[in-house]
């Protein structure tokens, strides 16, 4: 059985495609994917600063959801989704980490469910 990587010469970053539901594939497209949509929702990057500058004033160890964020500082104009895209950038920087579930404050999200993050 072949592998799904080239050990022979591992800084090539080669691997020998399974073809349709290689999970190799699928893996390195799906996350070049997510962190393309993640920098392109971005459309009111004023309400990114004042989110980042909040997050910095805040106490390690301390847990928080993204209904922490609106209630201190609204919701972006344009679109919502980045209140969620600015959560995943922090978790890729270190910054936060995950800390569970709860259900949601904010009327509008219907009690769905939301993570908890701890500030790193």
């Amino acid at each position: 059985m072949e592998s799904l990587f080239d050990l022979e010469e591992p800084r090539k970053n080669v691997h020998s495609c399974t073809g349709i539901g290689c999970s190799f594939c699928e893996y390195v497209n799906g996350t070049q994917a997510k962190d393309r949509a993640t920098r392109e929702v971005v459309k009111d990057p004023e309400w990114t600063l004042r989110a980042t500058e909040w997050r910095r004033s805040l106490h390690y160890g301390q847990i928080i959801t993204a209904d922490d964020l609106v209630e201190a500082h609204g919701l972006p104009m344009g679109s919502s989704n980045q209140v969620g895209a600015l959560f995943n950038t922090w978790a890729r920087l270190g910054a936060i980490r995950l800390a569970g579930v709860t259900q949601s404050r904010r009327d509008s999200n219907h009690a769905r469910k939301v993570t908890r993050w701890e500030v790193a």
